[in-house]
């Protein structure tokens, strides 16, 4: 029995939380719209449907100098396509010698978290199939929406045979069920709200004076009238509070690192450590700043500081669990 067999064979004898869904990708399941040859590599865009008619826009990235066999994969934020900023994320990570992946939102339909999980998975099967990585194991980043899939990957994993080698998030939202009834949810929102929007104006005043990045931020977001249905599709479920139990279920030996925002009003950062104390993998650092403050720099510099602490490792020949987790964190 393999390394990833054992692993995962020891955590489905415990009791799942997650459900259980069975769409799949179609057999034409790929129908290319973009190549495109940046510095760090190749980008292919495809648009892949699902067997219930779901589509995802999915960008793989190849780099041109390959250092790490595992592909790192990531499922965007809530209003983020592809093409923008975490197509600029997915660039540092290949300069890095990562292959990457990176999943949009749905396309014209409403699932919940789990079912965006395992739509995910199956996704990700594909790309094992095509041979281009080591198959079965998978490192995960995420900001968001993209960081609470990762605690359902981490749950799901032992159903698609797949080892989370590594995982590395921002600012998950919503532990729990959003009650607008709440006079105390709703009073902590409001009271919240000035801290967001001074934060929000900061971060776009930022972005505003990136100069070249800028352009590839203005193509994040859709802003037409699909778009913002879409938004309106897939942040919804968000609110439900399943991405607390997707994080409580995970295995308790789950390596990943959250960084959390001590004013943004949507990361429940308190329920989150409760329902993650015993998770012994777990690191989690508190930073100043609202929610958008995901995309200051420091953000992205120190998250591709731990990764190249594990590509360091990865590349010299470590075993995925032998690696020295502690470097790791401390990037």
């Amino acid at each position: 029995m393999n390394e990833v067999d054992s692993y995962n064979k020891e955590y489905s004898e415990q009791i799942p939380q997650i459900p259980e869904y069975f769409t799949m990708v179609e057999n034409t399941h790929v129908r290319p719209t973009e190549i495109d040859h940046i510095d760090s590599g190749t980008l292919w865009l495809d648009r892949w449907r699902m067997d219930d008619g779901t589509e995802y826009d999915v960008m793989i990235g190849h780099p041109k100098k390959l250092s790490v066999d595992i592909l790192a994969a990531n499922n965007t934020p809530l209003a983020a396509q592809v093409k923008g900023r975490p197509k600029l994320e997915a660039s540092k990570l290949m300069e890095l010698g990562y292959r990457v992946a990176v999943i949009g939102p749905e396309i014209g339909t409403s699932l919940p978290l789990s079912h965006t999980v395992h739509n995910f998975q199956t996704i990700l099967n594909k790309l094992d199939e095509k041979g281009d990585h080591e198959p079965r194991k998978v490192i995960i980043t995420g900001e968001s929406r993209g960081a609470m899939t990762a605690f359902g990957i981490s749950q799901s994993n032992y159903r698609h045979n797949r080892h989370g080698v590594y995982y590395d998030i921002t600012d998950p939202c919503y532990a729990e069920k959003i009650n607008f009834t709440s006079p105390k949810a709703v009073l902590d929102s409001v009271l919240g709200l000035p801290n967001e929007i001074v934060c929000a104006t900061k971060q776009m005043g930022h972005i505003l004076l990136s100069g070249a990045e800028f352009a590839t931020y203005t193509k994040t977001l859709d802003l037409s009238i699909n778009g913002v249905l879409q938004l309106t599709r897939t942040g919804l479920p968000l609110l439900s509070g399943e991405a607390g139990a997707l994080a409580s279920g995970m295995p308790d030996d789950t390596m990943m690192h959250i960084r959390f925002f001590k004013s943004s009003i949507a990361n429940h950062r308190n329920k989150y450590r409760q329902l993650l104390e015993n998770k012994r993998g777990i690191v989690i650092e508190e930073q100043s700043g609202g929610h958008l403050s995901l995309l200051r720099p420091d953000t992205r510099n120190r998250q591709l500081g731990r990764m190249a602490a594990l590509r360091d490792q990865l590349e010299a020949g470590t075993k995925s669990s032998d690696i020295d987790f502690t470097t790791v964190h401390l990037g």
